[in-house]
Order: C-alpha cells, then structure tokens, then sequence
C-alpha cells in the first residue's frame, strides 16, 4: 500500500507521503495492539464464547474474511485521500462506552460488542472517512464477529422442519402424524428438537454466503437474491436431513439412523452445499469485479505527521484512560 502513496499537499515529495502512509499504518498497528492488551480479557471472553457455543463459532471466520474481502477490494482506494478523523476517535470513545456498560452491568453482548467495534473504528481514526468509506463492507462486516443471541428463531425452524419432513414423507407414502414438532412413525417417534432446527448451519450460511455476495455481484439486488436463494437452501438441505434420518430409522431400525445421525447431521453435508453454492454462485456472478489493477492503486495524503501522531496518542488516551477509571469504579 504505501509503494503507490501519492502526497497531495506537498507535490513532488512522494517520499513524504510514503513516511506519513508508512505512520499511519504503524500507529494503527499501535492501536490495536494496545486494544488488544488492554481489554485483553474481554477478547478472552469474546473467544471463549465462540469455542465453547455452537451457533457463534462462526465468529472465528470472520475476521480472517474481512481481511481477505479488505485485500480483494483494495483497488478501491485508489484516488481515496488518507486523513485521519476525529469522528473514529469518538467512535473509540462511543465503543469503550459500550464495553463499559457491559463491564458494570455484567452483560457479555455489551462487552463484545464494544471491543469488536474498537477494530473498525480505529481504521476511521487513523486513515479517515475517505478510506473507510470506500473499505465500508469489509470493516462492517467485523461486527457480524459480535455473537448475537438469535435463539427467537429456533422455535419457528423446528416448526418449518416438521412440517417439511411431514411433507416428504407423505409423498413417499410413510404413514406419519404431527403434533407440533413430535413425528410419529411406526417404528418409533421422533422430535425436531432444537439442535434438529438447522439454526447453526442457517447463521453460518448466512455469514459466509454475505460475503460471497459481496465478492460475486456488483448490486444490492443480486447480493439479496444469492443470499435468500442460500438461506431457503439452508433450510431444505436442514429438511431433507431430518426426513433422511426417519426414513433410515422406518427402513433399517434405529441403529442405521443412529449412525445416519452421526454422518447426516455432521458438516459433511454443509461443506458440500456451501461449495455447490460457491460453485454456481461464482458461475454467474459478475465478471471483472476484482481485476489486475487491485495490485496497484495510488492513495493521497491529506494529513500531516503531527496529525497522524495527534490522531495515534489521542485514540491511545481514549483506550487507556477509560479501562483505568472503569478499574476504579467498577
């Protein structure tokens, strides 16, 4: 990046405008280092919570995804003007308020949605709007690394699995009964329960496929449509699973369905629908998205060195001073 820094203010004396790149990028290297030793125990937290819950292991994804989706897209910023923003400083402000609150009320969701904030706000206070601006779905897509708690929609996909797997096996001709999500079966009955919903498979779907999206198509519309499209396979891939699993117990006993149980509802199954989508997807998606001239790009300089140091120690007074009067308060 700082091989095509063109310095703006200063006509002629490219070398400057390589140092004052060269800095920002450093002090942002500062930054997050600091972040990361300071509020190290909310990032242990954060890490934690994505080891040890299923639905929000996909948070280990996404970081290395926005660095890939950063580095794709960085043609860019070719023309952008590098500038560090005050706006990202009250950003790191508004962020460590956040973690805060979750500190002194005890609540996780704040406390990591607080120190993942930290990472992208950093960028708007150390390279500025312009920069963020054209990097913005990249440096937004680190918040889906926050875990959500989206637990409200598990009853509603038990009930949209039962009712699928009803389906397919009256139209195979299996007698089966319903109530709610219990299926009955002449071999036995079964329950949708809620690890049978499909809910982790949807949500990592749904994180992976916004961003094959993103790199596939150039408009709003397509993005939605891919991803929509993915999300109802999600659901039938979910449906056609569970109908399998029965189908097994119904034909062979319950021991081949409890090995069904062991290789249907591992991550084979997901793996190959996700490459399968991956494989149409890029089959029609936009050509010429990311071209050659990614490699090289030409960004301006509309800061001094004394900005940019200004912009490092304010944001580094803002990390600090606010964990240190939490310590006391809390």
């Amino acid at each position: 990046m700082v091989r095509g820094i063109q310095n703006l203010e200063q006509a002629g004396h490219s070398s400057d405008g390589r140092f004052t790149a060269g800095l920002c990028i450093a002090s942002w290297a500062i930054l997050l280092v600091t972040a990361f030793v300071v509020y190290a125990d909310a990032f242990r937290s954060l890490i934690q919570t994505w080891n040890r819950t299923g639905e929000y292991r996909h948070g280990f994804l996404v970081m290395p995804i926005a660095l890939w989706l950063a580095f794709l897209s960085r043609g860019k910023l070719d023309g952008a003007v590098l500038k560090p923003s005050a706006w990202g400083i009250l950003g790191l402000l508004l962020a460590v308020t956040v973690w805060a609150l979750g500190r002194l009320w005890d609540l996780n969701i704040f406390m990591h949605a607080g120190v993942v904030s930290i990472i992208p706000f950093s960028v708007l206070a150390l390279f500025g709007q312009d920069v963020s601006r054209r990097m913005i779905f990249p440096i937004g897509y680190m918040f889906l690394a926050v875990p959500v708690d989206g637990k409200w929609l598990v009853p509603f996909l038990q009930t949209i699995t039962a009712q699928g797997a009803e389906a397919m096996l009256q139209l195979l001709n299996v007698p089966v009964f319903r109530d709610g999500t219990l299926l009955s079966l002449p071999v036995a009955d079964f329950e949708v329960a809620e690890a049978c919903s499909g809910y982790r498979f949807l949500i990592a779907m749904a994180v992976i496929m916004l961003a094959m999206a993103w790199v596939y198509y150039g408009t709003v519309t397509k993005r939605l449509l891919f991803v929509a499209v993915a999300m109802v396979m999600a659901l039938v891939v979910n449906i056609v699973r569970v109908t399998g699993i029965m189908l097994l117990a119904q034909e062979r006993g319950l021991a081949s369905s409890a090995y069904a149980d062991h290789v249907l509802y591992g991550w084979q199954l997901y793996v190959v629908i996700i490459l399968l989508l991956a494989v149409a997807g890029a089959w029609w998606s936009d050509r010429g998205r990311f071209g050659a001239d990614n490699a090289s790009f030409r960004v301006g300089i509309g800061a001094s060195r004394n900005e940019v140091l200004w912009a490092l120690f304010t944001s580094l007074a803002v990390l600090v001073a606010s964990r240190s009067v939490i310590e006391v308060f809390a």
